[in-house]
């Protein structure tokens, strides 16, 4: 497998706001409501703080999305498969979840 990840910028802090929340003391991390409407083709590829990962042994690529709530995660996930006609499905890997492409 390999994995990568983006640089964090202070220039994106104002965004950062749309995707974390307090919740019972804790930052948790959200997808927002009205992300159809910001997500792009480029803005998949600097989605903050997940983890894109690819498996040639196992033949997918995937989203790891281990710290989203689920309900986050189906509306991520029919963004995807919606606006841009991404066959997708979720799966547990380990403690977390992916979505699978």
């Amino acid at each position: 497998m390999h994995f990568f990840n983006t640089m964090s910028l202070p220039c994106f802090n104002t965004f950062r706001d749309f995707f974390y929340i307090d919740l019972e003391g804790k930052t948790k991390k959200i997808i927002p409501s009205n992300i159809i409407d910001f997500i792009t083709p480029v803005s998949l590829a600097f989605f903050n703080n997940v983890w894109w990962v690819y498996s040639k042994r196992d033949g997918y690529v995937g989203l790891c999305i281990d710290d989203f709530l689920h309900r986050d995660t189906k509306i991520l996930m029919d963004i995807l498969q919606n606006k841009f006609k991404f066959n997708c499905r979720t799966e547990i890997k380990g403690k977390g979840l992916r979505i699978i492409f």
